[in-house]
């Protein structure tokens, strides 16, 4: 653990645990490396509401920026707080059930809910029911939408620009966790009026198979660890049966993992080969990973270099059918799907995405390739 990483959780146990930090000052080389670890893992307004209230000297350009994200944390979560509100009295009042997701559940067990920030608003409603949530947010709420329906959300967007992606599933596209997330409503029971809550073990299901599926393309970020470390130590929920639900989609291990990694960071846990390997992973993908790392591990996935390419010319039918869904219903038109998506990478912004890929598959070094692979493997994912 390099000395801004021991820095930054040094930070964050105060924040979360009390624990105070120990630390006296930083010097102006040392808050700007703080500063640039912590806003790449959206963790800087943690650390600006840590270094305020333990009064620690820092050079005032660099207290400055930590306070704006925390200035601006606080006025985000007060602004998504609202959004939420309208939201699920809208759904009250058109009688459509909905399960919210995510950051609208676990911002309630941090200290202060600001302190968990999020980048949009996750509400699951049942399949059926998406048209009616639409069709009333956009009337009633004056929400914009995007044509485009993703795999399992469709992206809305309110006057004031807060995201909202509005779930008819939970599905990750990985078989092993698809086989419980896609039975979701089977786990929820009904909370208050239309709203319903998981089951808690499914609640915690639900974030690890989460954490594993953006591991599996290229990294999450630090706030999930702090999720899962709040949530075991506060929420009331039955391990073993937690674990029988890890154990039929086989992330038991990878949790076992996240888990020690977790009491590292936030505890007094010892590092171990592999936790030192998971933490570098983590520590250089930021909030979502990054695009090196997952180029790496799709290389390893498709046999190399050329294997990738391939793959990205020619994407597998369920794939595709995300792009294209009547693709399920006509399978013979994979050909000319394939070909239709083959001129939307002709578009500039999509075209210098497509040139950046193939510059950092060209790029990567076979050992980096199964370096990558080996972490998973030991993970079990």
């Amino acid at each position: 653990m390099n000395e801004t990483v021991r820095i930054m959780f040094a930070l964050l146990r105060f924040v979360l645990k009390g624990e105070p930090s120990g630390i006296k000052s930083l010097t102006e080389e040392e808050g700007k490396a703080l500063y640039a670890l912590s806003k790449k893992h959206d963790m800087a307004h943690l650390l600006g509401y840590s270094i305020e209230k333990e009064k620690i000297e820092v050079p005032e350009n660099i207290k400055n920026a930590f306070r704006k994200q925390k200035m601006t944390a606080v006025y985000r979560s007060s602004i998504m707080e609202e959004e939420y509100k309208k939201i699920t009295e809208l759904f009250e009042a058109e009688g459509i059930e909905y399960i919210p997701l995510k950051g609208a559940v676990i911002r309630n067990y941090y200290p202060e809910s600001w302190m968990r920030t999020s980048c949009d608003i996750d509400i699951l409603v049942k399949e059926e029911k998406l048209e009616k949530a639409r069709t009333a947010l956009i009337e009633k709420l004056s929400y914009s939408t995007e044509e485009k329906v993703n795999y399992h959300d469709i992206s809305m967007y309110s006057g004031n620009g807060v995201h909202l992606e509005l779930h008819f599933s939970i599905k990750e596209s990985m078989e092993n966790i698809d086989r419980l997330l896609s039975l979701s409503w089977d786990y929820a029971e009904k909370d208050a009026g239309t709203r319903f809550a998981f089951k808690k073990e499914f609640f915690m299901f639900h974030l690890i198979s989460h954490m594993s599926y953006h591991f599996v393309g290229g990294g999450c970020g630090i706030r999930q660890f702090i999720d899962l470390y709040l949530l075991r130590g506060k929420l009331e929920f039955e391990e073993n049966i937690l674990r029988e639900y890890l154990g039929l989609c086989k992330i038991e291990k990878f949790y076992d993992e996240v888990i020690r990694l977790s009491d590292i960071w936030l505890g007094n846990t010892e590092h171990t080969a592999l936790t030192h390997k998971m933490e570098e992973f983590i520590i250089n993908g930021g909030v979502y990973g990054n695009e090196t790392q997952h180029i790496a591990i799709k290389q390893k996935q498709n046999g190399g270099k050329a294997g990738y390419i391939l793959r990205r010319l020619f994407m597998p039918k369920k794939s595709l059918e995300i792009l294209f869904p009547s693709l399920k219903k006509h399978p013979f038109l994979y050909p000319f799907f394939t070909v239709a998506r083959w001129t939307k990478l002709l578009k500039m912004d999509v075209k210098m995405r497509v040139e950046r890929e193939i510059s950092i598959n060209s790029n990567i070094a076979e050992e980096d390739s199964d370096e990558v692979s080996l972490l998973l493997s030991e993970l079990g994912i």
